[in-house]
């Protein structure tokens, strides 16, 4: 059996921002930008991985 793992820096852990709110404008204008490009940045992540995750399966399967 031969386990092929991703590459080290392919899966990393999402950033999560410290929230800062003490009300609720503060969420709107602050909070709710860093969220959503820490989402986007953890979406990009998994994306790649699944895109290498199917190059490598395809190449497999190639192989076989």
């Amino acid at each position: 059996m031969i386990i092929t793992l991703p590459p080290a820096g392919l899966i990393v852990p999402c950033y999560k921002p410290v929230l800062k709110a003490t009300n609720p404008s503060v969420t709107a204008s602050e909070d709710v930008p860093n969220l959503k490009a820490a989402l986007s940045q953890c979406a990009r992540q998994a994306d790649d991985y699944l895109k290498w995750r199917a190059k490598h399966e395809q190449q497999r399967e190639n192989h076989d």
